[in-house]
């Protein structure tokens, strides 16, 4: 179901996975897609921000990610995983 952020972030997970394993440009946008649509329903999601800004990194594009640092820091509050994220 499109309405749920969580299914969008599973999708963008498995589009990274098979985009990060080889030059795959069709993967890379639909899973930096994926990512985007999930974050538009669910913009708290500080979980998925750290992998939409880590398959940038992974796709050499790390001044888009370093853009996710302000509102991972935001997001992190008392979250530990995300503070080392940040």
């Amino acid at each position: 179901d499109g309405r749920f952020a969580a299914n969008w972030f599973q999708l963008g997970a498995a589009h990274a996975s098979a985009a990060i394993d080889g030059d795959r440009r069709a993967e890379q946008q639909a899973a930096l897609d994926a990512f985007r649509r999930g974050l538009e329903l669910e913009s708290h999601n500080g979980a998925a921000l750290v992998n939409y800004a880590a398959l940038h990194v992974a796709l050499g594009r790390p001044e888009v990610a370093r853009g996710a640092l302000p509102a991972l820091g935001r997001l992190a509050g008392r979250d530990s995983l995300l503070l080392l994220a940040h």
